[in-house]
């Protein structure tokens, strides 16, 4: 039974309870100690850091265990997610070439709302990487999702009822921004889509996880 002291002495609560989203991982990335995640403290900024490394190179990490880290609706994740974005450099690439890129590194797995955060991340980034192009980042957002969807089209069960270039085309008519994608950016990333899909089959690859 505890005595009065005991109640008295000042308790240092788990990160857990004091903070609900903060898991396992995310409490190792604080270096054991019991430092809150409080809002734009420079302590959660190096933690963030230091779990984005650590996912990034596989540290103690499997591939699907990354996606969950990222996609959380919560400060934190948030801050661990464009850290791990930093790690990667889609300059010059295609936006279907970038997302492969990204895509290697882990799972995209999880909640439709948890892969969407990674995805937003992921447009973000590829944004930053090429600051000449004129498509915004809300565009580049909406073609990756698209791709996604082809990706899925493409390795999904419905033999015979593929999505046709012409179909991917008219999908993301007037959604850049108001106006339509070039098609010959459209063209070139159904073709690459494709051709990424047959070279997997060919080596009997899983595919890619998709949204």
């Amino acid at each position: 039974m505890l005595t009065a002291d005991h109640r008295e002495r000042p308790v240092n609560r788990p990160p857990e309870l004091l903070y609900p989203q903060a898991d396992v991982a995310e409490r190792l990335a604080l270096g054991g100690s019991d430092d809150g995640l409080a809002n734009g403290t420079k302590p959660d900024l190096q933690a963030a850091k230091r779990l984005a490394k650590r996912l990034y190179n596989l540290d103690g990490f499997r591939k699907s265990d990354v996606a969950r880290h990222l996609g959380k609706n919560n400060e934190f994740s948030q801050m661990v997610a464009e850290e791990y974005l930093s790690h990667f450099n889609f300059s010059g690439l295609t936006i279907d070439q970038a997302l492969r890129t990204f895509l290697r590194k882990f799972a995209l797995m999880g909640e439709t709302q948890e892969r969407e955060r990674v995805l937003a991340q992921f447009s973000r980034r590829f944004t930053q990487s090429n600051p000449e192009s004129e498509t915004t980042e809300d565009s580049v957002h909406t073609l990756t999702c698209a791709v996604m969807l082809l990706n899925t089209d493409l390795h999904g069960n419905n033999v015979g009822k593929r999505m046709s270039c012409s179909q991917f085309i008219s999908n993301l008519e007037g959604l850049n921004d108001g106006k339509d994608f070039p098609k010959d950016l459209l063209k070139l990333c159904d073709s690459s889509v494709i051709d990424s899909s047959k070279e997997s089959r060919g080596r009997a690859e899983a595919p890619v996880s998709v949204l």
